[in-house]
């Protein structure tokens, strides 16, 4: 069976790119800055501000999924 060249593949849109992660992990950096403000433990913090960094790839994912660029 014959293989398809990459030439006929459809481009896939990059997800992990400086105009989605950057935001994503400003976001994260204050959620940890408020955590902190809270009086949080400092590993609580960390691992809110990576949680909320994942979430917020993913909501800007589903937007790309959904509305295109």
């Amino acid at each position: 069976m014959a293989t398809k060249s990459a030439a006929e593949d459809p481009k896939r849109p990059r997800l992990l790119t400086r105009s989605t992660v950057l935001p994503a992990f400003g976001i994260g950096l204050i959620t940890a800055f408020l955590a902190d403000q809270e009086h949080a433990p400092f590993p609580v913090g960390v691992i809110v501000g990576f949680v909320v960094t994942g979430v917020v790839i993913g909501m800007i994912a589903l937007k790309k999924a959904f509305y295109g660029d």
